[in-house]
């Protein structure tokens, strides 16, 4: 079968979307698949280039032209996303290349139409793989009102698409509810997971050494420091138990609320928060393995089908999780054992859980293999992608 995922962003940049699609491409070709992906550059020292072709571990990746998006403003998104939904159709004269399935993820929404046209041209199925439900989560978080233009926008570019795609997955069973009670009957599940490579890094030493790994009790966030991951609570944390020269708090990641929280937490004198910045992904895996506790938040209770990947990560490789958020997440995480949550809205239950787990850590820390084990059966990328081939195959 000839596949090609058409997403906004991919490597070098990583993202969630990167890694879902890296990692399902990479089993559909262990499987005996052929994978294209289709996306974006990213960064303004690729203004000028308009194309390029590079193979990634066996993927065959086609850049096309994105307006660099320096700041998370709107106007520049739009221009981001339309000028890769645009740039991205010469895919369909460049190369006569022929797909069976066409899958596009979102979010981004708006670059959605961009995988249908080139699904219509290379007659091929189409699959609508939704991550967040837009315009839904926008509202959820409070960003959005539903008489408001863009939400009329996005909800209709979210209708065409689940109107002409041939599949609509969804990455929660919350989610796949959501659109099931929207009348859309074609929905299946081919959750968010964990690829087990990721286990196969080794540690670095020198990161325990330069972060004091293995001398204090670190608690790490990584990943997007946006909007939606409600983060004024980890600072809030900071400052609690900042008497504690023995606790620390690492966050790794950009976003658009990183400055405000950097400069909060200096208001605050807050010398037991770092902010780290982007690093290598290959070394996420040292932190967390090395951290003791890893801080996953969503903003609030309403994002009750969110299940953030960095969740997965931590579970995966027996980190101990403060969860900060309600719903499926939740349930994961009581399953697997290997943490407690509260939630988004109640600070008083999130101090006395952290230290309940500050003060009962052997407990959580011995249950490291059974998290390890349940994240394998459950929630493995290997798994996942056979799954998905299963729905590619009766299409």
């Amino acid at each position: 079968m000839k596949i090609l995922f058409y997403s906004q962003e991919f490597y070098p940049y990583e993202v969630p979307a990167t890694k879902r699609v890296y990692g399902l491409a990479q089993h559909l070709i262990k499987l005996g698949h052929e994978v294209d992906v289709v996306c974006g550059f990213y960064g303004w020292k690729n203004f000028f280039k308009f194309f390029a072709k590079k193979v990634y571990q066996g993927i065959n990746v086609y850049y096309y032209y994105a307006f660099p998006l320096y700041k998370k403003i709107n106007l520049l998104r739009v221009l981001h996303h339309f000028s890769f939904l645009f740039s991205s159709q010469l895919h369909n004269f460049r190369f006569r290349r022929k797909y069976d399935v066409v899958i596009t993820t979102t979010p981004p929404a708006l670059v959605s139409f961009g995988g249908l046209w080139i699904a219509k041209f290379k007659r091929a199925k189409l699959i609508y793989d939704v991550r967040d439900i837009w315009p839904d989560v926008a509202l959820e978080m409070n960003n959005m009102t539903k008489g408001s233009i863009m939400y009329k926008v996005f909800n209709y570019i979210a209708n065409k698409m689940y109107q002409k795609a041939d599949l609509v997955t969804a990455v929660s069973r919350l989610k796949v509810e959501k659109l099931q009670a929207k009348g859309i009957p074609k929905v299946k599940l081919i959750s968010n997971g964990f690829d087990l490579e990721f286990k196969n890094q080794e540690i670095d030493h020198e990161i325990i050494d330069k972060y004091q790994l293995d001398q204090t009790f670190t608690i790490i966030y990584t990943g997007n420091i946006g909007l939606a991951q409600g983060l004024d609570s980890l600072i809030a944390l900071a400052e609690i138990v900042k008497k504690n020269e023995l606790i620390q708090f690492l966050l790794i990641g950009e976003g658009v609320e990183k400055t405000r929280l950097e400069r909060l937490a200096a208001d605050k004198g807050l010398t037991n928060v770092k902010f780290l910045g982007k690093l290598p992904g290959a070394t996420i895996y040292t932190f967390l393995k090395s951290a003791k506790l890893s801080y996953v938040a969503l903003k609030n209770s309403n994002l009750q089908d969110s299940v953030p990947t960095k969740l997965f990560e931590a579970l995966g490789v027996g980190c101990p999780v403060l969860l900060v958020a309600s719903g499926e997440a939740c349930r994961i995480l009581d399953e697997a054992t290997l943490g407690e949550h509260v939630k988004p809205e109640d600070f008083e239950a999130l101090v006395a859980t952290f230290y309940k787990i500050y003060n009962n850590y052997e407990v959580y820390q011995s249950r490291s293999s059974h998290s390890e084990n349940y994240i394998e059966k459950h929630f493995s990328r290997k798994m996942i992608a056979k799954t998905l081939e299963k729905e590619l195959i009766k299409l």
